[in-house]
C-alpha cells in the first residue's frame, strides 16, 4: 500500500496535524507512505513559517516553501506532481485527525480506482470560544445537513477537498481548474469535473476535525470573497450550486428587487449581527443571497 499525504497550507501552523498523521502512518506496517506540506508564500514574518520547519526533521516528511502565491488550486496540483505514490490524500491544514483508525481507515481503499471523501466534524459548540464564532456556527448547521446518507445521494455535489482521498492518475488527468485563485468552489467545480468524466465518488464517515476558527471579520471577509467567485464562475457552476438554485427561483418569481432592497436598506444591521457575540447562520445565508443579488444586478 502506498499513500502520499498532501497538505497545503498558508499562514497555518500544521505540525499537530503532521505529527498525529506520521504516527498513525508510521504503525501501518504495510503502508508506505510520504507527507508532503506546501506552503503557499507564507509572509516571512508569519510565526507558522518558522515553526511548520519541524515538519522536515520527521521521516519521510518534508515541507515546500512556495517563492509566490500559486492560489487553492494551483497548490494542489503542485502537491500532486510532487507526490511518488498511486494515492493522495488531501488534508487541510486547518484539520485535525481525532479518530485513532482514521488513516487505517482510508487504507483499506487503497486498491480502488474512486474518488473517497471521509466528511468533517466539528468540536461541540458549548464551548466558551466557539458558540459566539460565526464559523464554527455555519460549519455545525453544514454538518447536520451532510450526513452520509445525502452526501452519497448527491456525491457529486457534496464533495469537499478538506478530506479527500483522490488516485494521483486521477488527479493528473483532472487537475484542479487554476482559473479559480481566489478563495470559494473550486472543490465544487472538481466535483462536477469529476462527474463529467464519469470517476466514481465514495462517501464514508471518515471525518477529520476542524481544529481552527478564524475570527468572525476573517470568516465574513471570506465569505464575500467565495460570493465575488460565485458570480465570476456561475456558468461553470450553474446546477452545484444550492445559492444559485435559490437565486433562479427568486428569479423566477421576480422576488430580486425585494431582496436587493432589503439587503442594501439592512447590510449594515446584518452585519452587526454576523460580527457580533450571537451570530445568526439564518443571517449569514440570507447576507450571501443578497450580496449575489447585488453583485449579479
Amino acid at each position: 500500500m502506498q499513500l502520499s499525504i498532501l497538505i497545503p497550507t498558508y499562514c497555518q501552523t500544521c505540525v499537530p496535524l503532521v505529527r498525529e498523521l506520521h504516527r498513525q502512518a508510521t504503525n501501518l506496517p504495510d503502508l508506505v507512505f510520504e507527507i508532503i506540506v506546501s506552503d503557499d508564500a507564507t509572509p516571512s514574518t508569519h510565526s507558522s513559517l518558522n515553526e511548520n520547519k519541524t515538519i522536515d526533521t520527521l521521516p519521510h516528511s518534508r515541507l515546500i516553501v512556495q517563492q509566490r502565491n500559486l492560489g487553492r488550486s494551483a497548490n494542489r496540483n503542485f502537491l500532486a506532481r510532487e507526490a511518488k505514490y498511486e494515492h493522495l490524500l488531501f488534508i487541510d491544514s486547518h484539520m485535525s485527525i481525532a479518530k485513532p483508525d482514521f488513516l487505517a481507515t482510508y487504507a483499506k481503499l487503497l486498491k480502488g480506482d474512486m474518488v473517497v471523501y471521509g466528511g468533517y466534524d466539528i468540536p461541540p459548540l458549548h464551548d466558551k470560544a466557539l458558540c459566539h464564532n460565526l464559523r464554527a456556527r455555519y460549519e455545525q448547521h453544514c454538518r447536520r445537513q451532510m450526513h452520509i446518507g445525502r452526501r452519497n445521494m448527491l456525491p457529486y455535489q457534496n464533495l469537499h477537498t478538506a478530506n479527500v482521498l483522490i488516485p494521483r492518475a486521477v488527479l493528473l488527468a483532472l487537475p484542479f481548474d487554476e482559473l479559480f485563485t481566489e478563495y470559494g468552489f473550486e472543490d465544487v467545480f472538481y466535483g462536477k469535473t469529476l462527474q463529467q468524466h464519469a470517476v466514481p465518488i465514495l462517501h464514508i464517515d471518515n471525518p477529520a476535525m476542524f481544529s481552527d476558527f478564524e475570527t468572525n471579520a476573517a470568516f465574513l471577509d471570506k465569505t464575500e470573497q467565495a460570493i465575488r467567485t460565485l458570480f465570476h464562475h456561475r456558468q461553470q457552476l450553474e446546477g452545484y450550486s444550492t445559492l444559485l438554485r435559490h437565486y433562479d427561483t427568486l428569479c423566477h418569481w421576480h422576488l430580486l428587487p425585494l431582496v436587493r432592497g432589503v439587503y442594501r436598506l439592512c447590510r449594515k444591521m446584518l452585519r452587526r449581527n454576523l460580527l457580533g457575540r450571537h451570530p445568526s447562520v439564518g443571517i449569514l445565508q440570507y447576507y450571501k443571497l443578497g450580496l449575489y443579488a447585488t453583485i449579479a444586478h
